[in-house]
């Protein structure tokens, strides 16, 4: 839903721009920070793979703290003092935090909640049967989850030596 807001407000924008209508800006705006409103719960799915609940009640305060720290990086993305608009980066006009603290803190999160997915999906497999269905399902996605917790660091980190803050 996220994504499909972002679309729709940057397609507003992009048109509303070249056509002088009102709202325009706000709408540029939005397609900065919209977009976590649905790529952030994804983060969690591992945790909570494959039935839908966590490993154990011992979870529960992880699964509080990343969702608040996804709250806290949502008012990072949207009150960053600088942001992406087709294809340069102009002065967020309601921004008043460093973009570079906004770039470190969403890949902390980032690899934050991908350390949580994998931990949570390696206490899964070591209690289940080494020749179960359940693992049958979860190896996959435990070896894609590790991969896409380890990789993401990457670019996170470039781009945040490139602002200057690294």
């Amino acid at each position: 839903m996220g994504v499909a807001l972002q679309a729709l407000a940057g397609g507003y924008a992009a048109y509303g721009d070249g056509h002088g209508w009102p709202g325009s800006g706000p709408a540029a705006w939005s397609t900065n920070w919209v977009f976590f409103l649905g790529f952030g719960p994804l983060l969690l799915l591992p945790l909570l793979l494959p039935d839908g609940r966590l490993p154990s009640p011992r979870w529960r305060p992880v699964l509080w703290v990343l969702i608040a720290a996804m709250a806290v990086l949502q008012l990072l993305i949207m009150f960053r003092d600088r942001v992406w608009v087709w294809g340069h980066e102009e002065p967020n006009p309601v921004g008043f935090l460093p973009t570079s603290q906004a770039a470190i803190a969403f890949g902390v999160m980032i690899v934050a909640l991908g350390v949580a997915g994998v931990a949570a999906l390696a206490v899964r497999l070591r209690h289940t049967s080494p020749y179960g269905e359940q693992r049958r399902q979860l190896v996959p996605v435990f070896f894609a989850a590790a991969v896409a917790a380890l990789w993401w660091p990457i670019p996170c980190c470039r781009s945040t030596r490139r602002s200057g803050c690294g």
